[in-house]
């Protein structure tokens, strides 16, 4: 029915829906959809158990409660376009890949995955997931809320992770270690518009080892329990070669309301051009420590 689009519950029987095995009939309305014949409707909970590519074009319309559900150990490479509400759209322990053409996905969401901003849900798994799934040079936005999560996120690819706003968007750290890792020689990694909390045992608030790395509009106020290190720590030990290059904040708030513990605003080492312009530094006994840095510095 080209009026209804290439609805998946017409091309199988599903009939206990996150328990039938509808793998065949998304493939095969996904190649319905990119011949012409209409949007993928997903208006129920649809299992993929095996390894499965859709085509780019393709158009995936999830309707309120449409869901699908991805097995361990198995990916869902989705090339095709996305209409979806900011609700779960994905579940199960399996890997979706979301489409690198530009225009396909213009944002990521974490709420996709079952994030709820309350401050008090654990959210790592979908917040880590949507950073998983996005494309290379993709968003992951936040909505207003504080997200809340225990194990620290790695981000391993270019990537934009932002909120609405550091006043409405807040990400509280309950875990150890680091809060937000930029991983090894990765580039083009952007984070802005957000506060960064903390209420756990952890050393830093952003560890940098990628390059190229910007970080705009965020706040690092670990209000209850302060970072036991610092709020942003690049790689030390650095040697030619490993070397940071390009980190860049501009108008970045580090504030430390723990007095029972003395952690570094900042803590660059073998940095190659940092640039710091309007960076605000509360309560700290040592601001930053730069060493084997060439840095830019304007606006403290």
């Amino acid at each position: 029915d080209v009026r209804e689009g290439a609805d998946v519950d017409k091309y199988g029987i599903n009939t206990t829906p996150g328990t039938t095995n509808m793998t065949t009939a998304l493939s095969n309305a996904a190649t319905d959809s990119a011949a012409g014949l209409g949007n993928v409707i997903i208006r129920s909970t649809i299992r993929v158990t095996a390894n499965t590519s859709l085509p780019a074009g393709a158009t995936l319309e999830f309707k309120q409660g449409g869901v699908i559900t991805v097995d361990s150990g198995i990916t869902l490479t989705i090339n095709s376009k996305l209409i979806a509400p900011h609700a779960q759209i994905f579940s199960g322990s399996g890997t979706i890949v979301l489409a690198t053409q530009p225009g396909k996905v213009e944002a990521v969401y974490t709420e996709w995955w079952g994030a709820i901003p309350d401050g008090t849900t654990n959210n790592y798994t979908a917040m880590q997931a949507a950073i998983t799934a996005a494309p290379t040079g993709g968003v992951v936005q936040l909505l207003n809320g504080t997200y809340k999560f225990n194990t620290g996120l790695l981000i391993t690819k270019s990537l934009t992770f932002r909120g609405m706003n550091r006043t409405s968007t807040s990400i509280l750290y309950s875990g150890a270690s680091n809060a937000i890792t930029l991983d090894d020689d990765d580039t083009d990694i952007y984070l802005s518009d957000f506060t960064l909390e903390h209420d756990g045992t952890a050393q830093n608030g952003i560890y940098v080892k990628s390059i190229h790395t910007w970080i705009e509009r965020v706040k690092i106020w670990p209000q209850t329990v302060g970072f036991s290190n610092a709020c942003i720590l690049t790689r030390s030990g650095g040697t030619p070669g490993t070397q940071i290059l390009d980190l860049k904040l501009k108008d970045v708030y580090l504030l430390n309301d723990d007095t029972s513990l003395t952690p570094i605003g900042i803590q660059a080492d073998w940095v190659v051009n940092l640039v710091l312009d309007q960076v605000w530094f509360e309560n700290f006994v040592t601001s930053a420590i730069f060493g084997h840095a060439s840095a830019q510095i304007g606006g403290l």
